[in-house]
């Protein structure tokens, strides 16, 4: 009789715990993105290290992307960068032929950006994911924990669910 209590106590301790669990949220990533390295470092300043679950922010792979192309929704707060045609007919609701004909003219006539310095810029990331990388390995060698790349993959697929339901419920 005193083992069925306790199977019993068990679980219910079982669901508690998981219920408690779920109220704190991964905000942890598997890829961070930037433009360039001014971006990459107002990216880091402004966004939060840390996670609820884990206590460190993992930001996952660091991926440059063309100017042209949007970030994530969260990066584009705080990248610094210009605004581009491109990215604000991929960023506007409404995705019509003539807007997309538009953006196109506008990308066309841009000028070339000739006071870009490749190697200056290249410095300046390699900088700022070392600063990361530092910090991510004191809170390592710390002994906490971090997650998986597993976690971060089954927590980016479910973030990647919510947001379609989310737009699929914003549209009707």
């Amino acid at each position: 009789m005193s083992s069925r209590l306790e199977k019993r106590l068990s679980r219910i301790e079982q669901r508690l715990s998981k219920r408690t669990e779920e109220a704190r949220v991964c905000i942890c990533r598997l890829v961070t993105r930037f433009h360039s390295g001014n971006c990459l470092e107002a990216i880091l300043k402004g966004m939060s290290r840390v996670c609820p679950l884990h206590g460190f922010r993992d930001l996952g792979f660091f991926f440059c992307a063309a100017r042209p192309y949007r970030l994530g929704s969260e990066e584009d707060q705080f990248c610094p960068c210009p605004p581009h045609p491109w990215r604000s007919f991929v960023l506007s609701k409404s995705h019509t032929w003539e807007e997309r004909n538009v953006a196109r003219e506008a990308c066309n006539k841009l000028p070339a950006d000739e006071h870009f310095n490749f190697k200056e810029d290249n410095r300046r990331i390699e900088e700022a994911v070392a600063e990361y990388a530092s910090e991510r390995q004191k809170w390592v060698k710390s002994g906490m924990r971090l997650p998986s790349k597993h976690e971060l993959v089954k927590l980016q697929w479910k973030r990647a669910r919510t947001n379609v339901d989310r737009e699929s419920t914003e549209s009707l």
